[in-house]
């Protein structure tokens, strides 16, 4: 049994975070925390647990093995760091960081406790994407030639409205208004960049380096609104990701006023291609739709097939990945180690961005 301590209790955190722990057998929601008090107190009143409005008495909890932080991303930094050093496991929703330094430095603190660090790129644990890598690892569509990522981000949550506890819903206006804004309107355009580009599309460059490998140069063509809201940039807009001048992809991303969400990719290879389609993200139960085509009939049986993984959903799968590297020792699939190298990304890209040209992508600085 894994014992849980809670650090945020928003939206996605009440909707996709809480019921997947408290779904499996081998974790126990011990202690959730929210800065605002009428919110912990029903979440705690829900989940039957303790209650706080202050991480540090999470942290200090003596009965807790490991902790979730769903904080807002520019916290995730100081409060996994501070996590650590009071000898907790913590998986942190993504992203692990606003810079490589800050991502370096909760790194740095997870090998000097000697304590499990991992992010929550769900989307690495979805049946389809773990299918698709299992497909370009066995050969059958060849050796990858070219990679096409496409995000256009809308209706995201899949219906699934519901009450957040003294908020309302996640589409009533005042929930909105009422929500505290971490970000200073008054950033700079660089920091608003990675604001945008981390909360979304970093889930594209991490599985896309899941089937790929990490690229070693960037290009981006990008265009975008001028206004900021609340220290975020609306983007649009073509990266080239290239991997020694030898294999190419592109990511298309950008947001739409629209009611579905539009994101998949294609995989090219020597002997055939993988097309794999994203459900909306809070489509519960919903993975993704995994389509190959092979030229090496005789090995694989046929030419067109087509996946349908297990009903399963990704947020609730990362978890059990995480209590078995608990349990068994063993480094996550997105380790802090791994998700940091996005971090890395988003600011090569936003480097390609400033400068017009590409950037090489320098990993180990």
């Amino acid at each position: 049994m894994i014992r849980f301590g809670v650090v945020g209790c928003g939206f996605i955190s009440q909707t996709a975070h809480l019921p997947s722990l408290e779904s499996i057998p081998e974790a126990e929601i011990r202690i959730v925390c929210d800065l605002r008090e009428d919110v912990a107190k029903v979440i705690a009143e829900r989940y039957r647990c303790d209650w706080t409005t202050e991480p540090e008495k999470v942290f200090e909890r003596e009965d807790l093995e490991a902790v979730t932080i769903l904080t807002p991303q520019s916290t995730h930094a100081s409060l996994t760091i501070d996590a650590l050093e009071h000898g907790k496991h913590v998986i942190v929703e993504k992203p692990m960081a606003m810079n490589s330094k800050e991502g370096k430095t909760m790194n740095e603190t997870a090998s000097k406790c000697d304590l499990r660090l991992m992010i929550a790129h769900m989307k690495r644990y979805d049946s389809g994407v773990v299918k698709a890598k299992e497909v370009i690892e066995s050969g059958m569509i060849g050796q990858p030639v070219f990679g096409r990522f496409h995000e256009f981000c809308g209706e995201w949550v899949g219906n699934r409205h519901i009450d957040v506890g003294t908020y309302g819903t996640y589409k009533d206006p005042g929930y909105f208004s009422r929500k505290e804004s971490t970000v200073d309107a008054r950033v700079s355009r660089r920091e608003a960049f990675m604001n945008s580009w981390l909360n979304q599309f970093t889930h594209d460059t991490n599985y896309m380096r899941f089937f790929l490998g990490d690229p070693s140069t960037v290009e981006l063509a990008s265009s975008y609104r001028e206004e900021m809201h609340a220290g975020w940039l609306s983007l649009f807009g073509v990266t080239v990701f290239s991997w020694d001048e030898e294999l190419k992809a592109t990511l298309e991303f950008g947001g739409l006023n629209a009611k579905f969400w539009n994101e998949e990719c294609q995989v090219y290879g020597s002997h055939g291609f993988l097309d794999l389609k994203h459900p909306v993200l809070l489509l519960w139960n919903q993975p993704a739709e995994l389509t190959v085509y092979t030229t090496k009939v005789k090995e694989f049986g046929a030419d067109w097939l087509r996946y349908m993984p297990d009903w399963t959903t990704s947020y609730r799968n990362q978890y059990l990945h995480f209590i078995e590297c608990l349990e068994k020792d063993l480094t996550p699939r997105t380790s802090g180690e791994d998700t940091v190298k996005d971090v890395i990304l988003a600011e090569a890209v936003c480097e390609s961005l400033e400068t017009k040209r590409p950037v090489k992508v320098a990993y180990s600085s």
